[in-house]
This record gives C-alpha cells, sequence and structure tokens, in this order.
C-alpha cells in the first residue's frame, strides 16, 4: 500500500470497494483542478481558504514528518515564509499573518507531495476540500444559499403574523421621549449619563433608535450591557447553544500543575510564543498529541453540563407577570450564578490553592451564548435576522446575519460537538409537510416577548388609559345631549 492510498476524503471511506479506481480519478481530476485555480496569475485566496488550506498543509507536515525548515529548503523560501503559509495544531490564523497568493500554497502542496513520494493531485483535493477551490465547493454554497432564502422567508412570514416592525417603532418612539429619566429607554445598551459624559443630544443617538449612527454603515453592534438575559428576553430568538471552544486561552481557564509541567509546555515548546497565548482547539481526533491536556478540557466540559444541566437545550420563558426571565423554568439569574459556580469549581480544582474567597478573582468567563434573533435593520425599514453572542468577557455582539457570515460560522463547533451549520440545517427541515421547522416553532413562541419590554407596558397602560377617558367622554356627552 502505497501513501497515496491514505490521502483521502472521509466521504469515501465507506463506499464500494469496486469503484475505488474511479473515485481515485475522480480526486484526481479534482485536485488537477484545484492546483490550476491556485496557479493562475494574480489569484489569491479568501482569510477563510487560506486558514483551511494552511491548516491542511500544517496536518500533512506532521503526518509525512516535514518540518518548516526542510520544507523551507525544497521551494527555496525562507522560514518565515513558509511561518506564513501553514498552521501547526492550535497557531492563529491573524498571529500568523497567513499570505493571499495562492500559487505560493500549490508550491507547498507539489513540495510536500515529491518528498512523501505522494501524488500531488490526491493531495490537492486532500488539503482544499472544504474550500471555495475545491469542485465540490458548490454543493455546499447551494446549502448556505437555500438556508439564508428559508431564514429570510420566515422574518417575513413573522412580520406578517406579528406586525413586529410596527412594535419596535413604538418602542423607538418612547426610548426617544424618556432618554433623560428612564434607565430602560437606552436598551439594548446600557448607559449611565454620568459615567459615559456624554450630552443630551449624544444621548438620544442611543435612545431613538436601535443602532447608534455611527454603526450604521457596520454590519456588527458591539453593545456594552452585560446583562445579556434582558437583550435576548424581548428578541424572537432561536438558541444555538455555547460555543465548544471556551477554553483556549489558558490565562482564563487555568491548567492543572501536573498538565501545565506535562503536555502544555511540550506544546508551548512545539508551536513557539503562541503557546503561551491559546490552546489547540478541542479536537478530539487530536486527542492523542496531548492526551493530558484534552482530558482536563474533556473533564472541564463535563463538569460545565453537570453544573448548568443540559447546555444544548435552554428554553427561555417568562413568568406569569412577565416580569422574570426564566431559564428552562428557572430564573435567568440562577443560569449565571450557575456559571459562577462552575468557574469556582474549576479554579479550585487546577489550583487548589487559590481559593476565590481570599480574594482570588474568578476568571472571566469566555463561554459565548449563541442564538439566532429577529431584528430592525438600521434604517428601521423592516426585520432581518441577527446573529447574537453574548459572553461575561466581551459583552453582547448583535451582528447581521448574511451569507458571508454564514460561511465563516457553519463549521463553528458548539458544546456537544454539533456545528452551527448542522444546528441551522436540522432546524430548517422537516419529515412532512404538515410539520412546522423547528426555528419557526421557537421564534412564534417568543415573538410576544417584546411585549414585556416596560416602555411598551408603559405604553399600553398609556393607551388603556386614552381609551377609558375617550369612552367616558363620550358618555358623558350623550348624557349631556340627552338632558338637552
Amino acid at each position: 500500500m502505497t501513501d497515496d492510498s491514505k490521502i483521502i476524503d472521509a466521504k469515501d471511506r465507506f463506499r464500494d470497494s469496486r469503484k475505488e479506481d474511479d473515485q481515485k480519478e475522480g480526486r484526481q481530476r479534482d485536485g488537477a483542478v484545484v492546483l490550476r485555480k491556485m496557479e493562475r496569475r494574480g489569484a489569491k485566496l479568501s482569510p477563510e481558504d487560506r486558514e483551511k488550506v494552511a491548516r491542511s498543509l500544517g496536518r500533512y507536515m506532521r503526518y509525512y514528518g516535514i518540518d518548516r525548515t526542510t520544507l523551507a529548503n525544497d521551494v527555496d523560501m525562507d522560514n518565515k515564509e513558509i511561518y506564513r503559509l501553514t498552521l501547526k495544531a492550535g497557531e492563529d490564523a491573524v498571529y500568523n499573518r497567513l499570505r493571499a497568493d495562492a500559487n505560493k500554497y500549490a508550491c507547498l502542496i507539489t513540495a510536500i507531495a515529491k518528498r512523501a513520494a505522494a501524488d500531488k493531485y490526491l493531495l490537492a483535493n486532500s488539503i482544499a476540500y472544504g474550500t471555495s477551490l475545491h469542485p465540490s465547493s458548490e454543493p455546499s454554497h447551494s446549502d448556505i444559499e437555500w438556508i439564508m432564502r428559508r431564514v429570510y422567508e420566515l422574518v417575513d412570514g413573522l412580520e406578517d403574523e406579528f406586525r413586529l416592525l410596527a412594535t419596535f417603532e413604538d418602542l423607538s418612539r418612547m426610548k426617544a421621549t424618556r432618554h433623560d429619566y428612564v434607565p430602560d429607554a437606552y436598551w439594548p445598551f446600557s448607559f449611565d449619563e454620568s459615567e459615559a459624559g456624554l450630552s443630551s443630544d449624544e444621548l438620544r443617538e442611543y435612545t431613538s433608535t436601535f443602532w447608534p449612527e455611527s454603526e450604521h454603515a457596520s454590519a456588527t453592534l458591539d453593545i456594552d450591557n452585560p446583562n445579556w438575559p434582558n437583550i435576548i428576553g424581548y428578541l424572537p430568538h432561536f438558541y444555538f447553544g455555547l460555543d465548544g471552544n471556551f477554553d483556549f486561552d489558558p490565562d482564563y481557564w487555568l491548567l492543572p500543575e501536573s498538565v501545565k509541567k506535562g503536555d502544555y509546555t511540550r506544546y508551548a515548546q512545539e508551536v513557539g510564543t503562541l503557546g503561551a497565548f491559546a490552546l489547540p482547539l478541542y479536537d478530539k481526533e487530536e486527542e492523542a498529541t496531548y492526551p493530558e491536556m484534552h482530558r482536563w478540557r474533556r473533564h472541564i466540559r463535563e463538569k460545565l453540563l453537570e453544573t448548568i444541566a443540559d447546555a444544548s437545550r435552554l428554553t427561555i420563558t417568562g413568568d406569569e407577570t412577565g416580569e422574570i426571565l426564566l431559564f428552562n423554568a428557572e430564573p435567568s439569574n440562577v443560569f449565571i450564578r450557575r456559571l459562577q459556580e462552575f468557574k469556582y469549581q474549576v479554579l479550585l480544582e487546577a489550583a487548589p490553592h487559590d481559593d476565590p474567597t481570599e480574594g482570588q478573582e474568578l476568571p472571566k468567563t469566555e463561554i459565548s451564548a449563541l442564538w439566532l434573533a429577529v431584528y430592525p435593520n438600521p434604517a428601521m425599514t423592516g426585520l432581518v435576522p441577527v446573529l447574537i453572542s453574548a459572553n461575561e468577557y466581551y459583552g453582547t455582539e448583535i451582528s447581521l446575519f448574511t451569507e458571508e457570515r454564514l460561511q465563516k460560522l457553519a463549521g463553528f463547533t458548539l458544546i456537544g460537538d454539533e456545528t452551527l451549520g448542522t444546528q441551522l440545517m436540522r432546524a430548517l427541515q422537516v419529515t412532512s409537510d404538515e410539520e412546522e421547522p423547528r426555528l419557526l416553532s421557537e421564534w412564534r413562541r417568543t415573538a410576544g416577548f417584546i411585549q414585556y419590554h416596560p416602555l411598551l407596558k408603559q405604553l399600553a397602560k398609556m393607551q388603556a388609559a386614552e381609551r377609558y377617558i375617550r369612552k367616558w367622554r363620550e358618555r358623558v356627552s350623550t348624557q349631556d345631549t340627552a338632558k338637552v
């Protein structure tokens, strides 16, 4: 068996062996297409494709036992250039400042294949699989286009059924007229006029609408509001889950001393200075490389689920009054308190001598909770789907849910090992014409949450008073007329 037989896509692993030769030829053809695209004059790779190709190159270098210095000599480049074209496990694409020139990646593929005595077309096919370079990328793009069409259709249908834009317009007017004395007027922002040092005119920018003027040209809105349940609790939303790689930063998620002296020291030496800043993404397939580190990380995931119950099925409701948000039928502050308890337990296990009750600060959690919600567009002319990410360290981010954004996040891993793209596709698909997609079900269930906003509850009371006074005046007017 040659090395070429090991360069095989996972999708081919269990196919009929009689078709193996045809499949191999097909992979070679795809690999040839990839190399032709890469070798075109001026061809550039997108940031997403650079990272995928560079990580695949790093994996094959490790598989074939080829280091960066050897590869640099083979292609007549310096080590620094190779560093900007390849990624080892745990290295960061932004930190390495990956090159965009596609032909340089093609050179490395050819050089690795030559040194390993492998088929360069099979290698190119495997390395580029899942990128826009690969011929198979078209169905993937079609899936993304299908998802985006269905999501926007559901947003439009939600507006038809619930007339949410008019409700948001009412809230916008209430916010604008009460910005000087009502804290809720800043929702979804959190501002204290005395601390922010803003004038009344400047503060109106944050109360008259839901996107500050300065953010209108941006697709992302960073919100300085640590109370993220207060944001998501008033919006139609669908819960994706929790970030599956929350513990990548050892500055915030401590490692036991034994792991620090063992796997982590070896890892830091292998990846250089980057090892001081980030751990490799949690990947079961990479577990054999750093078993102690991954055993610890798997352990704290299990502890997380024990502490806050099934985080992948977080259901938000309201109590009878609409005043208190319930997470899985418990007050939202219980959920937050359990996160704090989880961090306390991790700290005591990793560093038993550092007791938080004695002044040791708990690490700020970087466990991002993710939702797909419905929100007014910046111009207040319609509703749009938005991705909401919230955690204690970074705050809350609202970003327009675009095709580009979905392509970037489709492979994002959630607690439980499911990807965001897979979960969204399952939330849209149904088994019969009579079945309601789960995404629509959740959006319809939570569509009325906006009515519980304190300003809209106040508006409802004002409108009720107006109706009563109008009817009362009509009644007394009729009585006066009868007397005459």
